[in-house]
Parts: C-alpha cells; sequence; structure tokens
C-alpha cells in the first residue's frame, strides 16, 4: 500500500503510526499532481478521500492516478455532495491557490476527459441507527 501525503505535519503522524503498527505502508510527501516518484501500472486500486476538490492542479492528478494504475485498475473518488455547502463562503484570508473557483466544468465531464470510465456512482445513505430519527 502507498500513501500520500502533501502536508509535513500529517505525514509525520502516519509514519508515527505506520512505525507503531507496521501496516506495511510506504508514505509519500508530494502532490497526487505530481507523482513522478511512482512508476507506470503500479497500482491496483487508488482512493481519493475529499481531496480531489482541493487539489489545485486536480487534472493533472487525474492523469497520474490513470498512469500509475494498472489497465483493469480501479480509481475511487469521494466528494462532498453539494447539499453540504451552506451559502455563499469565502477564505477568511484569501488563498493563493484558491481550490473551488477554476471551471464550470462538472466532475464527470473533467473526470471522463482524462480517460476515466464510470462502473458505479453510488450515493450512500445513512445506517439504519440514524434512518429512523433522521430519515
Amino acid at each position: 500500500m502507498t500513501g500520500i501525503e502533501v502536508a509535513d505535519y500529517f505525514l509525520e503522524i502516519v509514519m508515527k503510526h505506520e512505525a507503531d503498527e507496521h501496516f506495511g505502508i510506504t508514505y509519500h510527501i508530494g502532490s497526487a499532481s505530481e507523482m513522478d516518484f511512482l512508476p507506470d501500472l503500479r497500482l491496483e486500486k487508488a482512493v481519493s478521500n475529499h481531496v480531489l476538490l482541493d487539489i489545485l492542479d486536480y487534472t493533472a492528478a487525474l492523469r497520474h492516478v490513470r498512469r500509475v494504475l494498472r489497465p483493469d485498475g480501479c480509481f475511487v473518488v469521494v466528494i462532498r455532495h453539494p447539499c453540504f455547502s451552506s451559502g455563499p463562503s469565502k477564505w477568511l484570508v484569501p488563498a493563493s491557490d484558491p481550490p473551488h473557483v477554476r471551471t464550470a466544468l462538472p466532475l464527470e465531464c473533467i473526470v471522463l476527459s482524462s480517460g476515466y470510465v464510470f462502473r458505479t456512482v453510488g450515493q450512500f445513505k445513512p445506517g439504519h441507527q440514524l434512518t429512523p430519527s433522521h430519515p
């Protein structure tokens, strides 16, 4: 298993957990949009969990993931649903690379134009414990 982290602080945390627990994960400091340190066709699976929309050059990230995935590989992308936006918002301190002001294209168009094929698109519901009180 391979992990990539752009923030030194978080990399230190996960590497400590790896040293203590020995999960067998190799970590790299870097960006998903610049994964030249990984060889082509290396990975069977890749996961982007609430990350893709916050990467400035997300099209490069998609290209790199496609490059390092094997032909029969699987790429799982988890993104925020628009319902979690709570109206107009802005950065308290303007970011030098504001991630959400990049394109008018929907994510699906960007992913497809990067050469991916959607096999499954899902929306998950709360577990049965929450359903009666929060339908």
